[in-house]
């Protein structure tokens, strides 16, 4: 480590552990004084605006008892790349070990205590737009600011709400304790940031995620996939694929569950990881991201997808949240669909999911299909079905959901939205099978806007099944049907909850049908913005036959479901009766 002597102005090198030191951090201006500079003629040297600059740091080094000061701009020889790279690698560690850090900003006036916003220039100092400063503000135990005089603005606890209001990290975090933050979080104080060489976006988080990267510029923004391939090597937090796809920063036919860019964090702080008991694995490989998850089948006519689980979850919430891929014809391998955007909040109710092995395509993959896009309506619902033991050959609904949502339309100046879907499911029949071969489920959705205020609804308006399929025309005609009757009881009552059962929870609603031996289930997440002017809220329908045993254990209620699990539960249950 190379340091400047604050009384001598020579350059030191020290091998082992340094002497304390302060250390500065700074935007470059265009006449800074670099290591070159000053191993050469200090007479031309000392006309840099940034040789005064350093004279000046070294002397409130001097009074705060520091003999050392370290600089970038003249500690790092950066005509030498192996230099570079071991500086980058090491430079987090040099700004946490430092005594103090003294935050130089040439763009910030003298406060002006009796102005009406006395720190509006502190505020829009270019030294919160860099990607180099988030670590110099995170790292050291003490930080102190200065204005372009050198007088002293305060400190990082004395000024932490207006830093925490600029940089969107919460005031917890600046003292020190970053590491707790979710790497989505640490990434969504990175998303606004800018850095001059597009290496350096990724390379300035190094020491921030714990890491060590070859440093190769050159490679572009591929540095920004290494860093997150090195992340996963470390850490098994899911936040780390919690980011929204933004057509300005992502491919068309981007495949990867990695992020091109870290602008795609932006409002990546909300999410936090799922508490669990036994984190699992994951590894990327030549074909991906190696990763087994929890799946959710969505219902949609363009290709086969899978909702998939992730250990994450959005602010308090009590409910995970999940990714749409796009599943392979005939293989385990998937890419990520670009809609939803981001992570949505899912309601898997008590059933435990089938869990899948899967290939997530990598960063240089790309895909070749991604679902027509023409932007959501105000509120959207993405539907998922779990068929249990069910097997059903094949999915269709009316209306068309062609990339699995459905958007409901407004039906009065009032504030309501619905929309009624009908889903057929057609399974084969075996010889011997009496079962009839087709099932229909009726679902009306609704949403009550009441000023900010924003209610939804579910609810399953009939099951049946038949032994054969209805066409087309006449599921269309159904569905008219019943919607002209949800508007009518509508227009009568002026409240979606008067259609619904006051007492029950109008997102989850669960019908038995005992002649047909079905019960259906449907649930609903809570809604979350997924653009500007829309949201989305994920429905779970679940299926299963009811199994009726010939005795009754005293705290069942008579039926157990045949579902993965359910099937368990009966063999368990009938094993303790013999």
């Amino acid at each position: 480590m190379r340091l400047i002597h604050t009384k001598t102005f020579q350059l030191e090198e020290f091998y082992g552990q340094p002497p304390e030191y302060a250390i500065l951090s700074h935007t470059w201006g265009p006449d800074e004084a670099t290591y070159q500079d000053w191993q050469g003629n200090l007479e031309l040297m000392k006309l840099k605006k940034g040789h005064q600059k350093i004279r000046r740091v070294c002397e409130q080094a001097r009074k705060d008892g520091l003999m050392y000061l370290w600089c970038d701009t003249n500690c790092i020889d950066k005509s030498s790349s192996s230099e570079v790279s071991e500086a980058l690698n090491a430079m987090f560690s040099w700004y946490k070990n430092a005594s103090v850090c003294y935050v130089y900003l040439s763009d910030v006036s003298p406060i002006d205590t009796g102005a009406f916003d006395p720190m509006v220039q502190f505020r829009q100092s270019r030294w919160f737009t860099r990607g180099w400063t988030l670590p110099e503000l995170l790292a050291p135990t003490s930080v102190v600011f200065f204005a372009n005089d050198w007088t002293t603005i305060g400190t990082r606890q004395t000024l932490a709400n207006t830093i925490s209001f600029v940089t969107k990290i919460d005031q917890q975090y600046l003292d020190c304790t970053f590491y707790k933050a979710s790497i989505g979080e640490r990434m969504s104080w990175l998303s606004k940031r800018e850095t001059e060489r597009v290496e350096d976006i990724a390379y300035c988080m190094l020491g921030i995620f714990d890491i060590n990267m070859q440093i190769v510029y050159g490679e572009g923004m591929r540095a920004f996939i290494r860093l997150q391939e090195e992340i996963i090597r470390v850490s098994n937090d899911q936040t780390l694929f919690c980011w929204a796809w933004d057509e300005r920063y992502v491919p068309h036919d981007w495949a990867s569950i990695l992020s091109p860019s870290p602008k795609t964090f932006v409002d990546s702080s909300i999410y936090t990881e799922w508490p669990v008991h036994e984190a699992k694995t994951y590894t990327m490989t030549n074909a991906g991201l190696s990763i087994r998850l929890p799946i959710m089948n969505t219902i949609t006519e363009s290709v086969e997808q899978w909702l998939v689980l992730l250990n994450a979850r959005r602010d308090s919430e009590n409910q995970q949240v999940a990714l749409l891929l796009n599943r392979l014809p005939g293989k385990d391998r998937c890419t990520r669909n670009r809609t939803p955007p981001c992570p949505v909040p899912v309601l898997t109710g008590s059933t435990k999911l089938r869990e899948e092995n899967m290939f997530i395509a990598g960063s240089r993959e790309r895909a070749s299909y991604q679902p027509d896009f023409h932007g959501y309506g105000s509120y959207e619902v993405l539907v998922t079905l779990d068929s249990g033991a069910i097997p059903y050959d094949s999915i269709t609904s009316c209306p068309r959901l062609e990339s699995g949502t459905i958007s409901l339309q407004s039906w009065d100046q009032a504030g309501h939205y619905g929309r009624v879907l009908a889903i057929q499911g057609m399974q084969s029949i075996k010889k011997n099978e009496k079962r009839a071969s087709v099932f229909i489920a009726t679902l009306v959705f609704g949403i009550e806007v009441i000023g900010s205020k924003i209610e939804w609804f579910c609810k399953i308006r009939g099951i049946q099944e038949s032994s054969s399929a209805f066409s087309n025309s006449t599921l269309e005609e159904a569905v008219y049907e019943e919607e002209q009757d949800i508007r009518s009881q509508l227009a009568r009552t002026g409240h979606w909850r008067a259609i619904f059962d006051q007492e029950k929870d109008t997102t989850s609603d669960t019908v038995r049908k005992h002649e047909i031996d079905l019960l259906t289930s449907v649930s609903l997440s809570s809604g979350v913005r997924i653009s500007a002017s829309s949201m989305m809220a994920v429905a779970h329908l679940q299926l299963a036959h009811i199994v009726k045993p010939a005795e009754v254990a005293p705290w069942d209620d008579g039926h157990k479901f045949r579902t993965a699990d359910g099937a368990k539960d009966l063999s368990r249950w009938l094993s303790a009766l013999e």
